[in-house]
Protein backbone atom coordinates (compact mmCIF):
# COMPACT_ATOMS: atom_id res chain seq x y z
CA UNK A 1 0.00 0.00 0.00
CA UNK A 2 2.77 2.44 0.86
CA UNK A 3 4.40 1.79 -2.49
CA UNK A 4 1.19 2.62 -4.34
CA UNK A 5 0.96 5.91 -2.45
CA UNK A 6 4.13 6.97 -4.27
CA UNK A 7 2.22 6.73 -7.51
CA UNK A 8 -0.81 8.97 -7.04
CA UNK A 9 -1.14 9.55 -10.78
CA UNK A 10 -1.56 5.79 -11.24
CA UNK A 11 -4.29 5.62 -8.60
CA UNK A 12 -6.04 8.77 -9.80
CA UNK A 13 -5.84 7.61 -13.41
CA UNK A 14 -7.23 4.19 -12.52
CA UNK A 15 -10.01 5.79 -10.49
CA UNK A 16 -11.01 8.16 -13.27
CA UNK A 17 -10.77 5.37 -15.84
CA UNK A 18 -12.92 3.04 -13.74
CA UNK A 19 -15.50 5.79 -13.19
CA UNK A 20 -15.57 6.55 -16.91
CA UNK A 21 -15.92 2.85 -17.66
CA UNK A 22 -18.80 2.67 -15.21
CA UNK A 23 -20.81 5.47 -16.79
CA UNK A 24 -19.90 4.69 -20.40
CA UNK A 25 -22.61 2.06 -21.03
CA UNK A 26 -25.29 4.50 -19.91
CA UNK A 27 -23.88 7.22 -22.17
CA UNK A 28 -23.54 4.84 -25.12
CA UNK A 29 -27.13 3.65 -24.88
CA UNK A 30 -28.40 7.24 -24.76
CA UNK A 31 -26.15 8.27 -27.66
CA UNK A 32 -27.27 5.30 -29.75
CA UNK A 33 -30.88 6.23 -29.09
CA UNK A 34 -30.46 9.86 -30.14
CA UNK A 35 -28.09 9.26 -33.06
CA UNK A 36 -29.59 6.15 -34.64
CA UNK A 37 -32.95 5.66 -32.97
CA UNK A 38 -31.85 2.37 -31.40
CA UNK A 39 -33.77 1.55 -28.27
CA UNK A 40 -31.73 -0.92 -26.28
CA UNK A 41 -32.90 -2.72 -23.20
CA UNK A 42 -30.82 -0.62 -20.85
CA UNK A 43 -30.56 -3.16 -18.06
CA UNK A 44 -29.52 -5.95 -20.43
CA UNK A 45 -27.07 -3.72 -22.32
CA UNK A 46 -25.47 -2.38 -19.14
CA UNK A 47 -25.21 -5.87 -17.63
CA UNK A 48 -23.40 -6.95 -20.79
CA UNK A 49 -21.10 -3.92 -21.03
CA UNK A 50 -20.04 -3.25 -17.41
CA UNK A 51 -17.79 -6.32 -17.07
CA UNK A 52 -15.89 -5.06 -20.11
CA UNK A 53 -15.92 -1.29 -19.69
CA UNK A 54 -14.89 -1.01 -16.02
CA UNK A 55 -11.72 -3.18 -16.23
CA UNK A 56 -10.82 -1.54 -19.54
CA UNK A 57 -11.24 1.91 -17.97
CA UNK A 58 -9.19 0.91 -14.92
CA UNK A 59 -6.35 -0.42 -17.06
CA UNK A 60 -6.38 2.52 -19.47
CA UNK A 61 -6.46 5.02 -16.61
CA UNK A 62 -3.67 3.24 -14.75
CA UNK A 63 -1.48 3.34 -17.86
CA UNK A 64 -2.38 6.85 -19.06
CA UNK A 65 -2.26 8.53 -15.63
CA UNK A 66 1.52 8.23 -15.18
CA UNK A 67 2.12 8.90 -18.88
CA UNK A 68 0.11 12.13 -18.84
CA UNK A 69 1.44 13.42 -15.51
CA UNK A 70 4.63 15.00 -16.93
CA UNK A 71 2.62 16.66 -19.68
CA UNK A 72 0.05 18.06 -17.27
CA UNK A 73 2.30 18.95 -14.32
CA UNK A 74 5.64 19.47 -16.06
CA UNK A 75 9.00 17.94 -15.29
CA UNK A 76 11.34 19.11 -12.51
CA UNK A 77 12.89 22.35 -13.71
CA UNK A 78 10.83 22.49 -16.90
CA UNK A 79 7.47 24.28 -16.89
CA UNK A 80 4.46 22.31 -18.07
CA UNK A 81 3.95 24.63 -21.04
CA UNK A 82 7.31 23.62 -22.51
CA UNK A 83 6.38 19.97 -22.20
CA UNK A 84 2.73 20.25 -23.27
CA UNK A 85 3.42 22.56 -26.22
CA UNK A 86 5.39 20.07 -28.32
CA UNK A 87 2.96 17.30 -27.41
CA UNK A 88 0.05 19.47 -28.53
CA UNK A 89 1.81 20.31 -31.80
CA UNK A 90 2.55 16.64 -32.40
CA UNK A 91 -1.10 15.73 -31.77
CA UNK A 92 -2.33 18.42 -34.16
CA UNK A 93 0.17 17.30 -36.80
CA UNK A 94 -0.90 13.68 -36.38
CA UNK A 95 -4.59 14.54 -36.73
CA UNK A 96 -3.85 16.66 -39.81
CA UNK A 97 -1.88 13.77 -41.30
CA UNK A 98 -4.69 11.26 -40.60
CA UNK A 99 -7.38 13.45 -42.17
CA UNK A 100 -5.11 14.47 -45.04
CA UNK A 101 -4.41 10.82 -45.75
CA UNK A 102 -8.14 10.03 -45.63
CA UNK A 103 -8.85 12.76 -48.16
CA UNK A 104 -6.04 11.49 -50.34
CA UNK A 105 -7.39 7.93 -50.19
CA UNK A 106 -10.98 9.00 -50.90
CA UNK A 107 -9.71 11.42 -53.53
CA UNK A 108 -12.45 13.87 -52.60
CA UNK A 109 -13.84 15.39 -49.42
CA UNK A 110 -17.06 14.02 -48.01
CA UNK A 111 -20.06 16.17 -48.81
CA UNK A 112 -23.28 16.48 -46.90
CA UNK A 113 -25.26 15.89 -50.11
CA UNK A 114 -23.82 12.39 -50.41
CA UNK A 115 -24.87 11.53 -46.88
CA UNK A 116 -28.39 12.91 -47.34
CA UNK A 117 -28.81 11.04 -50.63
CA UNK A 118 -27.79 7.75 -48.99
CA UNK A 119 -30.21 8.36 -46.13
CA UNK A 120 -33.07 9.08 -48.52
CA UNK A 121 -32.36 5.90 -50.50
CA UNK A 122 -32.27 3.86 -47.31
CA UNK A 123 -35.61 5.12 -46.04
CA UNK A 124 -37.29 4.78 -49.47
CA UNK A 125 -36.39 1.09 -49.51
CA UNK A 126 -38.16 0.46 -46.21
Amino acid sequence: RARLMRWPSLMIGAGLGGFTGGIAPYAYSTALHFAFGLDLELRRYVDWMLPVSIPTGLAAGAVLGPLLRPIIAGIDGIPWTRVAGPVKLAAVAFVAWVYGRALWICNRPLRLDDYIRQEEQYYQQQ
